[in-house]
């Protein structure tokens, strides 16, 4: 479902019911947030407040100011091939997007991934950038925020991706499921939507290489909570910002 949030960011917004059901808000900016749900869930299960509090995120980040978002629903397989397969997904969702609100490559795509979504929505910036889809996607510029996201070799932005991505990665040195987002051992092959089956192995480390990287330092909560920052926005948004200021200080 896309939510027009225009009373939080009155910008002009008028929501609307399209053919499918689905409640559309054609704003004068003509972007739409996608929210990448994570291994096992569903967008019900994994945004809290209907994505409000990620929104908030977004539009201080990236701008991205007064955009309805769009819910991406995939298998939440965890298994490489129901990722890629994700990707591919996101990637029609989202060139159905640009064709309906006629943006053009100034427009950037925003995404937003939590845990194994996150790397759906690297998979997919690199298919758009240095893929199959590099022709289609030329000159787009990418906003990425991963969140809890298991940092493997296999899921890494290209050099070039790097190059048109602006990356914003959150994180929690408590969270004990983003470290065993491996890939070393694989219990029952596709197996998409049974809980437990799927790829596993340790991962060291939990920043990403050219990304801003911040810390959601919540401690309270058990394991499943700590792996949800997806959620717990107010935590590490004030330290997000900050984050950004300090780079591009940075960089004048």
């Amino acid at each position: 479902m896309t939510i027009c949030v225009e009373d939080l960011y009155d910008l002009g917004g008028v929501p609307e019911l399209n053919e499918s059901g689905i409640i559309c808000c054609t704003c004068g900016y003509g972007r739409t947030v996608f929210l990448i749900h994570g291994t096992w869930l569903t967008n019900l299960d994994n945004w809290a407040g209907r994505g409000e509090p990620i929104f908030s995120a977004t539009y201080k980040a990236f701008g991205a100011k007064g955009r309805p978002y769009e819910e991406f629903g995939w298998s939440g397989g965890n298994y490489r091939g129901h990722r890629t397969a994700a990707a591919h997904l996101l990637i029609r969702r989202i060139r159905v997007e640009r064709a309906r609100v006629n943006a053009d490559a100034r427009i950037p795509i925003t995404l937003v991934g939590h845990s194994h979504g996150g790397n759906v929505a690297i998979e997919a910036i690199n298919m758009m950038v240095s893929g199959e889809y590099r022709d289609e996607f030329r000159g787009v510029r990418m906003n990425l925020m991963t969140l809890n996201t298991p940092r493997r070799r296999d899921y890494q932005l290209t050099p070039e991706a790097r190059l048109r991505t602006k990356h914003i990665h959150v994180f929690n040195r408590r969270d004990i499921v983003q470290v065993f987002g491996g890939n070393w051992i694989v219990v029952r092959r596709d197996r998409a939507h049974i809980r437990g089956w799927g790829e596993y192995g340790i991962v060291l480390r939990r920043r990403f290489r050219g990304a801003v990287n911040v810390r959601d330092r919540r401690w309270r909560g058990g394991i499943v909570e700590r792996h949800q920052s997806n959620n717990h926005v107010s935590n590490w948004e004030d330290r997000m910002i900050r984050a950004l200021e300090e780079r591009a200080n940075r960089k004048k």
